[in-house]
């Protein structure tokens, strides 16, 4: 098998990592539900970020499977089977959040996330295993790349839980956080080409992903007001089209589906409270 880097392995470690991630979800979970008794909104944020960190890892864990399992034939000159596998991971996982929604409506926010998450990561390995425009030795990196961007999502969530207390600077936190260790894994990671065809193939050798990831990501900042919410998910797929074809609508989805978890909108008596969620 071809290896242009051995980070190609990152999708290998998927469900160790989602394994420890979960582990960690479910310690500040019952940290959470300690804390509540005292401080109700102390004890919420805590468990946001609980289940936001148990949802990226369910995430990664359910694409590190993908990846332990379809590993050779992800490597096939022609890795269609991979591809295929990838597509039903991506059906599934939609399936499960949706499940997930209906029976527990608490839940819906996290099931959302892992739903979005693991559909759009999935659906970019699989793009990646037909792709006709991508050579042979960059479809592994362009399957496992996605995977590389759900490791940077888990990251970002533990830097910023850190700063429970304030949803201001947890966002901004995790928000650079995100930036700094995607643009690594870009690096780390380097897809041969992005787009289809065309003499400006070239153009985006390595860090086309990350500028749409992180177009995406940004577009989800609570901070901002709708329109330019909707404004700048609408701009982010535009430009991942326009950047790296259907590929890059799939990436781009990744980065929409990352959002902070500490949004005031999502507590008790939201339109009363300040950014500082707890006393110091």
């Amino acid at each position: 098998m071809y290896e242009n880097t051995p980070w190609e392995h990152l999708a290998l470690w998927g469900p160790w990592l989602g394994i420890g991630a979960l582990l960690l979800a479910l310690v500040l979970y019952r940290i959470a539900r300690r804390s509540e008794a005292g401080n109700p909104h102390g004890g919420l944020t805590k468990a946001l970020i609980a289940e936001r960190i148990g949802a990226i890892g369910l995430s990664l864990a359910t694409l590190g499977v993908l990846f332990v399992i379809m590993w050779r034939p992800a490597h096939d000159t022609y890795p269609y089977a991979f591809g295929r596998a990838a597509i039903g991971v991506a059906v599934g996982s939609v399936i499960v959040a949706f499940l997930i929604g209906v029976l527990q409506r608490s839940l819906i926010g996290s099931a959302a996330t892992y739903g979005m998450l693991t559909a759009s990561a999935a659906a970019a390995a699989a793009i990646s295993a037909f792709s006709h425009s991508i050579i042979a030795e960059g479809q592994v990196t362009a399957m496992v790349l996605p995977v590389g961007y759900v490791v940077c999502a888990l990251g970002a969530a533990v830097i910023a839980s850190v700063k429970s207390r304030d949803a201001l600077l947890h966002e901004m936190i995790g928000l650079l956080s995100f930036l700094v260790l995607a643009a690594l894994a870009s690096w780390l990671l380097p897809v041969v080409q992005f787009r289809e065809g065309g003499a400006d193939s070239s153009t985006y050798p390595v860090y086309g992903g990350f500028y749409i990831v992180a177009l995406g990501r940004i577009a989800r900042l609570w901070l901002l007001p709708p329109w330019a919410m909707w404004g700048g998910a609408v701009a982010t797929i535009a430009i991942g089209y326009l950047v790296a074809s259907w590929y890059g609508i799939a990436i781009a989805a990744i980065g929409l589906s990352i959002s902070g978890a500490l949004d005031p909108r999502r507590l008790p008596n939201a339109e009363s409270l300040p950014p500082r969620l707890t006393p110091v």
